[in-house]
């Protein structure tokens, strides 16, 4: 079954109004909280340094850190392939004697194509950028001037 088009991109194609789901949830877009224990350092330092990227482009909200936590996660077992796979070879003998191509290039295949698959539902890629029609929220000035006079941003 093919992806439903969201709304809001139905609204800037022009769409008939009668396809329109008025009635979808809107999460409050911005950073969301690094969920606890579900990730190896070396996802935590992807997720430091995505997430300001993701929150800056207006694509990720409150609600999207199990599945951004997923995509860190993934990331760094593919760095962690590539790494084994530098450090031990691109082949190892097996139990047999018979050289085959080192395991980890199925963890290095199968987490690149999570890390694909996820990424461009936050678009990651360029042409999953082409598809993606972000209104960024307008920014409260009084709100703002709060915040800079309790010193909270």
């Amino acid at each position: 079954m093919a992806k439903k088009t969201p709304s809001p991109l139905k609204i800037a194609r022009g769409g008939d109004p009668r396809n329109i789901n008025t009635k979808a949830p809107k999460p409050k877009t911005g950073a969301p909280t690094l969920p606890k224990g579900m990730m190896t350092k070396e996802a935590q330092r992807i997720w430091h340094k995505l997430t300001p990227a993701l929150a800056e482009m207006g694509v990720l909200t409150e609600i999207d850190a199990y599945t951004l936590a997923l995509l860190c996660q993934h990331w760094a077992y593919a760095l962690e392939a590539i790494r084994t796979i530098d450090a031990q070879g691109l082949f190892r003998d097996d139990e047999n004697g018979v050289t085959r191509k080192h395991p980890a290039h199925q963890i290095l295949r199968d987490s690149t194509m999570m890390v694909m698959k996820i990424g461009s539902e936050f678009g990651l890629t360029p042409s999953a950028r082409e598809g993606l029609h972000v209104e960024l929220e307008k920014e409260d000035p009084y709100e703002s001037f709060l915040a800079r006079r309790t010193g909270t941003r």
